[in-house]
């Protein structure tokens, strides 16, 4: 299902997931296949059920899973106009601390703000970024 996502043919993931429901879809696996579910229903255009599958994922008691459910849940409500940039860059921002404190060992933290941003977070962050420093500097330019 996942790699018939990644090229794009919807139909065949829509076909695995039908799959997946007449076998039935085993407990450890429930997190990972709502991501996927997301991911096929934004595909699809279904924007409002992949929000739903994103937030049962991102509520979920496997962090991998969750953390990716948030992600893409604080993206497409973006693109749907929900969020706004600032509240888009604080979620990535928390999102990235969460999984920093779960993931490294208190003795490898670092001590400098924004040094525990992971490579995948800051290259989804970085426009909203850079859109916040332009605004910024236009609103300094007109004073």
């Amino acid at each position: 299902m996942r790699s018939a996502i990644e090229i794009g043919d919807f139909n065949a993931a829509t076909d695995d997931l039908n799959d997946f429901h007449t076998i039935g879809i085993p407990h450890e696996m429930e997190p990972t296949v709502a991501v996927l579910m997301g991911r096929l229903a934004e595909g699809l255009g279904r924007k409002e059920d992949a929000l739903a599958a994103y937030r049962t994922a991102a509520d979920s008691w496997d962090r991998p899973a969750a953390a990716q459910g948030r992600l893409r849940e604080t993206v497409l409500r973006y693109q749907l106009g929900d969020l706004k940039r600032d509240a888009v860059i604080s979620e990535l921002e928390s999102l990235d601390h969460d999984l920093a404190r779960r993931t490294r060992p208190r003795s490898k933290r670092s001590k400098i703000p924004g040094a525990s941003v992971t490579p995948r977070t800051a290259a989804i962050a970085t426009p909203f970024y850079v859109h916040a420093q332009r605004q910024w500097r236009r609103a300094r330019i007109r004073r």
